[in-house]
Formats: C-alpha cells, sequence, structure tokens
C-alpha cells in the first residue's frame, strides 16, 4: 500500500514537472517578448505616455476580473473533475453558462467605461488625454473575457500545450507583430492601443475555433448538463475573493495616477513589469497544480497533496532564486534599457522584486485556500484590501512611487504570512522541507560571489555577464554537489531522457 502511494505521488509529481516544463517554457518565452515589447513602448512613447498606458490598463484589468464573476476558477475546479471522470455532458454546460454569462457582463461594463471614459479620465485621474486610452481598453473587453474562459478550459482538462500556446505566446507575439509594423509607419499612442484590440480579437477568434473542434462545446447536437447553483456556490466566494486582490494589485497605479504626474505613474509601472516577472516560475506550475489540488481535496487526499506542496514550492524557490539575483544585482543597468535612469526608479525595482519573491517563497498557499476554503479567502481578501488601500494612500501620500512599491512589500508579507498559518491550522500542509534549505544556502554562496566579482572594475561594461557565471553556473554545480532527493531525481532523469531523445533524434542520419 506504501509503495502504490510513493508510486503514485512520484507519477504526479512527474506529471507536474512534465507539465510544468512546457508552461515554463512558454512562459520564459511569453516574458520574454512581453519584456520587449514594454522596452519597446517606453522608449518610443516615453515616460509620460506610457504612464497614460498604465493607467488605462489598470483600468481594464479591473472590469476584465468583475465580468469574469469568478467564473475562470470555476471552470479550472469543476472542469478538472469532469474531464477526469469523462463528463462531457457537464462540461458542456459548464463551459456554456461561463461563456455567455462573462461576455455578456464585459460587454456591458465595456460600454459603461466607453461612455464614462470623458468624466472618468477629467474628475478622477485629472487627465484629459487619457479619454480615447480608456475607450480602447473598453473595446477589448469582451475578447480578453472570453479568451480568459477559453484558457480555463485548457487548464482543467490538462491540455497545456494548447494552454501555454494560448496564454503566453499568441497575445504577445501578435501584440509585438503589430507593434513592430507600426514602428516602421510610425508609433503613436494611439497606434498602440490599436495593436492592443486587434491582438486580443485574433486570440478569441483563435480560440473560438479550438474550442469548436477539440470539445465540440457549442455544437447544436451536443447535449448540456448545467449546475448553476452548484457552480455559483463556488465561484461566487471566488469572484470576489480573487477581485479584492486585483484591486490590491491595481491600486497602487491608480492612486499614483491620481496623485503623481503620467511620467512617474511610467516609471513605477516599469519596475512593477520587470519585478512581476520573478513569480514566473511558480505561475506556470500553479496553473498544473491548481486541478491537482482540486482532484486531491475531492478524493480526501491530504498527506499526497502536502507532499506535492512541498515539491512544487521547492522547484519554483530553486528556479527563481537566480533569476531574482541577477534583476537585484543589475537593476541599474535593466532600467537603462527602458531609457528610465532615475536612481528612484532604481530603488523601485528592487523592492517590487523583493515583494514578489516573498509569494514565491511560500508556494501556492492561495491555490489550495480556494480549492479547498474558498470563503476563508475571501474573508482574508476583503482584510488585506481594507489593508493595502490604507497603506498606499498613507505611503503614496508622503513617498510618491517609492511608497508604493512600500505599500506592496509590506502587505505581500502580511497576506503570505496569515495564509501559511490558516493553510498549517487547517490541513497541516506545510510548503518547506529540510532540502529547501540547500536552495538557500547555495544562493547566498553564489549570490556573494557576484558580488565581489561585480566590484572589479575592469571588468567595464561587461560586468553583467560576468555575475551569470556564479549566479547559475555556481549555483547549479553546489545544488548538484549538495544532492538532490528522490523527487528531484526522478524529474532530473526525465529531462536527461527527453534532451537525450531529442539530441538522438537530431544525430540520426
Amino acid at each position: 500500500m506504501i509503495n502504490n502511494k510513493e508510486d503514485d505521488a512520484k507519477k504526479t509529481s512527474l506529471t507536474v514537472a512534465r507539465n510544468g516544463g512546457i508552461a515554463i517554457v512558454s512562459s520564459l518565452l511569453s516574458n520574454v517578448i512581453r519584456f520587449l515589447t514594454q522596452v519597446l513602448l517606453v522608449r518610443l512613447l516615453g515616460s509620460e505616455k506610457y504612464g497614460l498606458y498604465t493607467i488605462g490598463f489598470s483600468i481594464f484589468t479591473i472590469g476584465s476580473q468583475i465580468s469574469q464573476v469568478g467564473l475562470s476558477e470555476g471552470i479550472v475546479k469543476f472542469g478538472s473533475v469532469a474531464s477526469k471522470e469523462k463528463d462531457q455532458l457537464r462540461l458542456n454546460g459548464l463551459m456554456r453558462l461561463s461563456i455567455v454569462l462573462t461576455v455578456t457582463v464585459s460587454i456591458l461594463i465595456a460600454v459603461a467605461i466607453f461612455i464614462a471614459s470623458p468624466h472618468i479620465a477629467k474628475y478622477i485621474f485629472h487627465k484629459a488625454e487619457l479619454e480615447p486610452v480608456l475607450r480602447f481598453f473598453a473595446v477589448s473587453m469582451p475578447f480578453f473575457v472570453f479568451s480568459a474562459a477559453v484558457a480555463a478550459l485548457f487548464r482543467a482538462t490538462q491540455r497545456i500545450f494548447y494552454y501555454s500556446v494560448f496564454q503566453f505566446i499568441l497575445d504577445p507575439l501578435i501584440y509585438l507583430f503589430i507593434v513592430s509594423i507600426f514602428c516602421v509607419i510610425g508609433l503613436t499612442l494611439a497606434s498602440v492601443l490599436e495593436a492592443f484590440v486587434l491582438a486580443w480579437f485574433l486570440v478569441a477568434v483563435f480560440g473560438a475555433i479550438v474550442v469548436a473542434k477539440v470539445y465540440q462545446v457549442f455544437s447544436p447536437k451536443s447535449k448540456a448538463i448545467y449546475e448553476p447553483k452548484k457552480i455559483f456556490r463556488f465561484t461566487i466566494p471566488v469572484y470576489v475573493s480573487k477581485f479584492l486582490p486585483l484591486i490590491m494589485n491595481h491600486f497602487d497605479k491608480v492612486i499614483l495616477g491620481n496623485m503623481v504626474l503620467a511620467s512617474d505613474v511610467g516609471i513605477y509601472s516599469a519596475g512593477g513589469k520587470i519585478a512581476a516577472q520573478v513569480v514566473i516560475f511558480m505561475q506556470a506550475f500553479n496553473l498544473i497544480f491548481s486541478p491537482i489540488i482540486a482532484e486531491y481535496f475531492h478524493d480526501n487526499k491530504i498527506k499526497e497533496l502536502n507532499q506535492l506542496f512541498k515539491t512544487v514550492t521547492r522547484w519554483t524557490l530553486i528556479l527563481t532564486i537566480p533569476f531574482i539575483s541577477f534583476i537585484v544585482i543589475n537593476a541599474e543597468l535593466i532600467m537603462n534599457m527602458f531609457g528610465l535612469e532615475s536612481a528612484i526608479g532604481i530603488d523601485v525595482l528592487i523592492l517590487c522584486c523583493l515583494a514578489q519573491f516573498v509569494s514565491v517563497c511560500t508556494g501556492p498557499l492561495e491555490y489550495i485556500l480556494i480549492m479547498g476554503k474558498q470563503d476563508l479567502d475571501l474573508i482574508n481578501n476583503c482584510f488585506f484590501v481594507v489593508m493595502n488601500i490604507t497603506l498606499n494612500i498613507f505611503f503614496v501620500g508622503n513617498y510618491g512611487i517609492w511608497g508604493a512599491a512600500i505599500s506592496l512589500g509590506l502587505s505581500m508579507i502580511i497576506i503570505n504570512l496569515v495564509r501559511l498559518i490558516e493553510i498549517y491550522v487547517l490541513y497541516k500542509l506545510w510548503p518547506y522541507s529540510l532540502t529547501t534549505c540547500k536552495c538557500f544556502l547555495a544562493a547566498f554562496i553564489a549570490y556573494s560571489l557576484a558580488i565581489v566579482l561585480n566590484t572589479l572594475t575592469f571588468w567595464g561594461s561587461y560586468y553583467w555577464l560576468i555575475s551569470l557565471f556564479p549566479l547559475f553556473g555556481v549555483y547549479a554545480g553546489l545544488l548538484y554537489l549538495m544532492g538532490f532527493n528522490v523527487e528531484d531525481r526522478a524529474v532530473l532523469a526525465l529531462i536527461k531522457r527527453k534532451v537525450g531523445g531529442i539530441l538522438m533524434s537530431r544525430n540520426t542520419p
């Protein structure tokens, strides 16, 4: 019996690793494309127009989250169970209800923002030039919301390749392509916004085609079972719970847009965009982990969940630590790439990176709470939002964009500490093991070596290249010397087989 459980846990870990690998590669590629796009926008538009773009995008994101009514998480929870049980009727009903409702709500909200945009721009943000920006983002909203529902379906049914291409690759690639064309003929803020609308329209069309062919959800011949009461019992608390953190994540930009110049908003947003890349590995694994959480809670496999919780947290830490170290050490160089050379921008970047790293250190806590105790997660987020708004009003009012970064860091520490305690008290789940300490020890040695090497002046402008060796090479070597546990060795063996297979196929005449 014990061996069977260990085999099941090992198979699950390998599944997470295999699918997580696809998601990580796609996420990395997506973030590279998005990063290049943001650099292009900031350098060509300037910090002021980019600040207007950021404010509009924050309003767009909040409106889109409201439109989804929590159904994206509902699709993941109930869709994963229906897919596992091969219950096509319930899967059809879930998707039809979700798409029709979310798209309808998004259209209503988009129309409201479109009509009210002059008043929002003039009386809330005191920036009349924001009006057309809000209108372009409003037009994009229904396409984005439809795409979010389709992406959730791919996650729920574990079609990770479809999900990775759809969620990570299509939109940023299409957007960058269109923006690049506009760069040739003359890039303006209006053309950037037109590219944004067109990109999400094309992604939505692609999603509709794939859903129709692969799942046949909307086929007139296919029947469906609708369970709105059961679905909304889960999604309504999740809806409020997910919406509140969204306010917290974007409220700083709304406050900044009201209190400071658009150029300052652009500087803060650029630093925040870079810092957001810190969580890409965690997000990639969470995409795979969240349907498995739903299945484990459904089957009452708490011990297996605890083991997987430790594994996922450890992997995300191992991958993230050298990445964030590189950003912190080379913060000035990275901000200069955006054409933003202010000292406060560098401080904001470092503070935002450390704030995001707090979430990485505690693992997928919120996903576990949502799938197990969504009502508690709702209560948590109500408290967190009030706390974050209070912190932002105080710190932004007194310290500007530096204060916004401080508010983000304090909020992340308090939020994740509370969730960590709750998860342990409720389920005895804990994300750490003794092997987790190895990655921190290896990171400390590698980071110290990188700092020493960077103090040597004869490297010149290539000092950032020198830091790559200790942060990645020495770090990986130390982890290897310290040894891996059984699950880590199984994952490494899987990677070795995959890479070996590719090399063999390439060398075969």
